[in-house]
């Protein structure tokens, strides 16, 4: 598919998502460099999928700021910007999120792809090449907040195509309905009940996706053979949103 030899890096490594696309992109030829908060989790995935590393906040821009330095002195020019670094979402009404948990959700959706763009943007506009694949939280029943925010990442992935595509770079989005994630099992008040029956009967592939699934879609959209594909959002979630 075009990503042999290419460089990207992943923010949220730390996460099984973003393990698992680091994992994909690596498989496809792809050198691979993971950002996350928690070092020990962040190392092992970049020694399972032969990667680098760095700690990272993806919230803070003095960080992110030594991250691409460190990403780019250590791969040269970046080609691919993955932003999985998902904010904890659950299905409480809109008056019972605690104030403090709704600030760092609400940090997590959106600081990280507005600090990824302000320094990556620059030397892939300079190169008028580029890749960026924003990772969206899943929508679930009763989760007005997590849905307000995941509609932010949607509008940010559309405006950035529109205003970087003249300039050569593509800007999609991907999300899925996990059963692996944290936050799903949250969503349905944990795996064995009713609400997760009902909410698994309703997807017409009959399974909940994982995150390789994600993964292989992520190898997709940040090849060349997705080179005319821009400000999409592709829902992996075996067509629950039919």
């Amino acid at each position: 598919m075009g990503l042999f030899g290419k460089t990207a890096v992943i923010l949220g490594g730390d996460g099984k998502i973003g393990a698992a696309i680091a994992g994909a992109l690596a498989e496809a030829g792809t050198k691979v460099m993971l950002g996350g908060q928690n070092p020990m989790a962040t190392e092992a995935v970049a020694q399972q999928c032969g990667g680098l590393w760095a700690e990272v906040d993806a919230t803070q821009n003095t960080a992110m700021a030594a991250f691409a330095y460190k990403a780019a002195d250590l791969l040269g020019d970046i080609d691919i910007v993955v932003n999985a670094a998902l904010p904890l979402s659950r299905n409480l009404a809109l008056d019972q999120w605690p104030e403090a948990e709704f600030d760092q959700s609400l940090l997590l959706a959106i600081k990280p792809i507005y600090l990824a763009a302000r320094h990556f943007v620059p030397a892939m506009t300079a190169r008028h090449s580029g890749v960026i694949l924003n990772i969206l939280a899943p929508s679930a029943p009763g989760a007005a907040w997590a849905d307000a925010m995941r509609y932010w990442g949607i509008g940010a992935t559309k405006a950035m195509a529109q205003e970087l595509g003249p300039l050569g770079i593509r800007v999609n989005a991907a999300s899925l309905l996990a059963d692996a994630t944290a936050a799903l099992p949250s969503f349905l008040g944990g795996k064995k009940n009713e609400m997760r029956a009902r909410q698994l009967g309703a997807i017409p592939l009959g399974r909940f996706s994982q995150p390789d699934d994600l993964g292989q879609a992520a190898v997709f959209l940040c090849s060349d053979a997705a080179s005319l594909i821009t400000g999409v959002v592709l829902d992996i979630d075996g067509g629950a949103g039919l």
